[in-house]
């Protein structure tokens, strides 16, 4: 009975003249009971006064209701607004998310209009960051926004990161700024997702969530890592230590671990040039000192999606569901094929392993490679850190002698690493000295002062030998996939 009076609302809301247009395409589904509730449930002006619980139903389906709870008591600070920034705090506060902090210093300009999430021509002169502040209102009045019009610097960082928020977005486009807000955020122990270079940029589906260190094809992020160095490398010689430059070693400090969004798509386009007025007085056009003043080309929808991973990405990690994103560029299967049949052909020549030989063991198949490559050891040396983009040859050889070459048991290295560890296994006929024996004591090529600290030096291993350390490691890596294995 309760539906006939929605009905007869709706038949005469039907002949008004805005809904004339559409009363022949809407009169078959009048005739359904269910039909007009619905309608007059979706037409009906928005009530404030509904509980929120109503706008996160689905996200509560999707991370469940303690999941959904520790998204709207999140705080998450977004430093930038521009085309990644925007999107990522706005998918954030659709989201749920109960607190954002929003920092940025520049106003809204015609130029960015093409990738901004939120504003509009009448915004243009306006701080990104109110922009965004006013229209979350109208769309999570939930949550609680902090906007804060001002420019992101190492001096301001305890003020900019105070109130322990649980994530930070980086979408600042300034290298030293970006490095400054790095250092303020693993120092204080506060995850940290950057989004890198955007620009010059189009194809979607070469966006992967990884390490920093390990990016490819992004100008930004090559300056990024030298200028992070640089300040490393400074504090090491100010606290004592020896210069590292050029030598192949990681020289990060203990709990740098930064996830970056990056695309591994090559640069499709350079800075544009300047015109005669910027070249003459380049002070006057730029929007601070030292910033960059030439115009990268940006096509609106990459940085999009840049923002809308890292709002992924966060959002999985305050549910406690954090998402497997792909953190290398994938690996073809012609190449994984070919790392097969080199291991067969290194099976019969070292092992005497051979598909017709009585007690043939098989080896492991290009699915399994495949995900040893990419899963286990990030396309990069398990022992030297090398990424398969360096000039080297690279293969898969057993770590101990005396087991099959199965997964568990196959590391990934350069062809140079691999002979020198098959020497070193071929001597004990299972792991090397080194993981065999407490006392091993290393080559008398050893420096005598690294000797007599303990401590493992250059010229204290063979050529492409790796330290004691590293074993140590990768054994525990293969261990513990070993205990996995299916027996």
């Amino acid at each position: 009975m309760w539906l006939r009076p929605v009905r007869r609302i709706l038949l005469s809301k039907s002949n008004s003249p805005e809904m004339s247009t559409s009363k022949q395409a809407i009169s078959p589904l009048l005739r359904c009971r269910a039909v007009p509730a619905i309608r007059e449930w979706c037409v009906r002006p928005l009530r404030h006064d509904i509980p929120t619980d109503h706008n996160f139903f689905v996200l509560r389906l999707f991370f469940g209701p303690e999941g959904q709870r520790r998204i709207r008591e999140a705080f998450v600070v977004v430093v930038g607004l521009g085309g990644v920034g925007s999107h990522a705090a706005h998918m954030l506060a659709r989201a749920g998310v109960g607190r954002l902090r929003l920092i940025d210093f520049d106003n809204v300009t015609l130029s960015s209009l093409n990738r901004h999430a939120v504003a509009t021509r009448a915004d243009v002169g306006r701080p990104k960051v109110r922009v965004c502040a006013t229209h979350f209102a109208g769309i999570a009045p939930f949550c609680a926004v902090e906007a804060l019009d001002v420019m992101f610097e190492a001096a301001a960082t305890e003020r900019l990161l105070d109130g322990q928020p649980l994530f930070v977005v980086d979408a600042i486009d300034d290298v030293k700024t970006k490095a400054d807000l790095l250092e303020g955020c693993t120092a204080r122990g506060i995850p940290v997702i950057s989004a890198l270079g955007a620009g010059s940029k189009v194809d979607p589906t070469r966006i992967i969530i990884g390490d920093l260190m390990d990016t490819v094809n992004d100008p930004l992020a090559l300056k990024l890592r030298w200028e992070l160095r640089t300040r490393w490398e400074k504090q090491r010689t100010a606290d004592g230590g020896k210069p590292e430059w050029g030598k192949k070693k990681k020289i990060e400090p203990e709990g740098f671990d930064v996830r970056v969004v990056s695309s591994y798509e090559k640069v499709r386009a350079g800075l544009a040039a300047l015109d005669e007025d910027q070249l003459e007085e380049p002070d006057a056009f730029g929007a601070l000192p030292n910033m960059r003043l030439r115009v990268l080309p940006v096509l609106g929808t990459q940085p999009a999606v840049f923002g809308m991973s890292c709002a992924a990405h966060v959002l999985t990690h305050l549910a406690g569901a954090p998402l497997g994103a792909r953190a290398m560029e994938p690996v073809s299967r012609t190449f994984a094929s070919k790392l097969c049949d080199r291991l067969r052909m290194q099976e019969r020549k070292l092992h005497g392993n051979e598909p017709l030989k009585e007690g043939y063991v098989p080896v492991a198949d290009v699915t399994e490679v495949l995900h040893l490559i990419e899963e286990v050891w990030g396309c990069k040396s398990a022992f030297s850190g090398l990424r398969m983009e360096s000039r080297k040859v690279f293969e898969l050889t057993r770590f101990d002698r005396s087991k099959p070459a199965l997964p568990y048991n196959l590391i990934f290295v350069t062809r140079e690493e691999a002979a020198a560890h098959n020497a070193a296994t071929a001597a004990t006929g299972s792991l090397p000295a080194a993981l065999l024996d407490p006392s091993f004591a290393p080559p008398p090529s050893q420096d005598a002062a690294a000797a007599a600290e303990g401590v493992e030096s250059e010229s204290a291993v063979a050529p492409h030998s790796p330290a004691t350390s590293t074993l140590r490691r990768v054994h525990r890596v293969l261990a513990e996939m070993e205990a996995g294995w299916p027996k």
